[in-house]
């Protein structure tokens, strides 16, 4: 995304819709602090490389905080 950062996609979508569970996925160096992650919404940061059952485990959860109206 060469214009806007993961943080503030993430702001941006909290605004539209603020109960989509957001996972951030990053493959850079510096990981960001868990209050400003919050701050977000996002609700998990994940780093690359990402185990397989780490990932599907990330997206249960996600899957499972939205009703079914959301989905």
């Amino acid at each position: 995304m060469p214009d806007v950062t993961g943080l503030e996609l993430a702001k941006e979508i909290r605004c539209i819709r603020p109960t989509l569970p957001i996972i951030l996925c990053t493959g850079y160096g510096e990981m960001t602090g868990q209050a400003t992650v919050r701050e977000a919404g996002v609700c998990e940061y994940l780093r690359k490389p990402v185990a397989f059952h780490r990932l599907a485990g990330v997206l249960r959860q996600g899957l499972d905080a939205m009703s079914a109206e959301e989905i």
